[in-house]
């Protein structure tokens, strides 16, 4: 089976043009300037730029196309363009190619989590006021809504994969966490669990998900699952870069978030637009404490994340991270203050 990646050459589509090879398959790369990486392992790089048309030779002998192409930074014309405006060129490209199946990389952002209550899973409402939110949450819940679009009678089938916090070796830093202001993480509730992944299980979510035909057509979160809170992930954070941690309870910023946007309201009779720290809608998309259900990969193919919560703090902080069966709160830690 041959498969295109694209966005072969980010933190996420390394890995998965990696677990595609280690399941005998092989992967063209598509990027934007040649990756000798890539190449070394053994895939086929191809060097174009979605943001623009593409060819349609791009699909020959490709059955399967694994979309990981986003821009996650910069403003929010730049990532509609690099995730909308690129994903309806692939679409164009792919009409009437050979190709059976479509594998969307999604997000976790695409939820409101604002209206989610106890559990997030599958079935949670997304988003439906993309301005209450960022430009990266408005184009990855476009590129999904284009994808469903186009799928509808199309001789392929889209199956969606909306991971969570994706982290791992280069991008250690996680969002749900916190805030970083030089030596000091400010932990935002520090018991709630993370929706973590780390980058080769959900690199290998995907291998399983090209690789087995029963999960076709559906949508799945990905989390590994791991007895991880915000703390426990600051204190494998500061082990490896030193600093202190200081612990705000969740109640009590988001609070903060609230009386400043009814203070502004009154005063100036609208609603009041906040810094993401204190703009509630927001607030609750980082940091709202939620339970995270396994992935419905788990009953429909049986996928588990390969590697344990030691062997990824391992890959990512160094071998001394986690002690063996040991929980983030063993960690190394730094010092541990409360706010106020």
């Amino acid at each position: 089976m041959s498969v295109l990646v694209t966005g072969a050459g980010g933190f996420l589509g390394r890995r998965v043009v990696a677990a595609l090879r280690d399941r005998g398959l092989t992967a063209r790369a598509l990027v934007r300037r040649p990756d000798d990486d890539l190449a070394a392992m053994g895939a086929e790089v191809v060097v174009g730029d979605l943001r623009r048309p593409v060819s349609p030779a791009l699909f020959d002998g490709v059955e399967t196309v694994v979309h990981l192409a986003a821009v996650v930074a910069g403003s929010p014309g730049a990532q509609f363009t690099g995730t909308v405006t690129a994903t309806e060129h692939l679409l164009a490209a792919m009409a009437g190619s050979g190709v059976s199946r479509l594998v969307l990389c999604s997000s976790f952002s695409v939820y409101d989590w604002s209206e989610v209550s106890g559990s997030l899973d599958e079935d949670s409402p997304l988003e439906a006021d993309l301005h209450t939110r960022d430009g990266y949450t408005a184009a990855k819940l476009w590129q999904e809504r284009v994808c469903r679009r186009a799928a509808v009678g199309a001789p392929w089938t889209l199956t969606v994969l909306r991971p969570g916090f994706v982290w791992g070796p280069g991008n250690d830093w996680v969002w749900g966490v916190g805030v970083r202001a030089r030596d000091t993480t400010v932990v935002v509730g520090s018991r709630k669990p993370l929706p973590l992944t780390h980058v080769d299980n959900c690199a290998d979510a995907f291998a399983t998900v090209v690789c087995d035909p029963r999960a076709d057509g559906g949508t799945y979160n990905v989390v590994d699952g791991f007895p991880i809170t915000p703390l426990d992930y600051a204190k494998l954070y500061r082990a490896g870069y030193g600093g202190r941690i200081v612990v705000v309870p969740h109640a009590a910023l988001r609070g903060v978030g609230v009386a400043a946007a009814g203070v502004i309201r009154a005063l100036s009779g609208r609603p009041a637009r906040l810094p993401a720290l204190f703009d509630t809608h927001l607030f609750d998309a980082r940091f709202k404490p939620l339970s995270f259900p396994p992935s419905r990969l788990t009953s429909t193919v049986g996928w588990r994340p390969p590697h344990t919560l030691a062997e990824c703090a391992a890959r990512t902080f160094g071998s001394g991270a986690l002690p063996s069966g040991g929980r983030g709160e063993r960690a190394a830690t730094g010092t541990v203050e409360p706010a106020g």
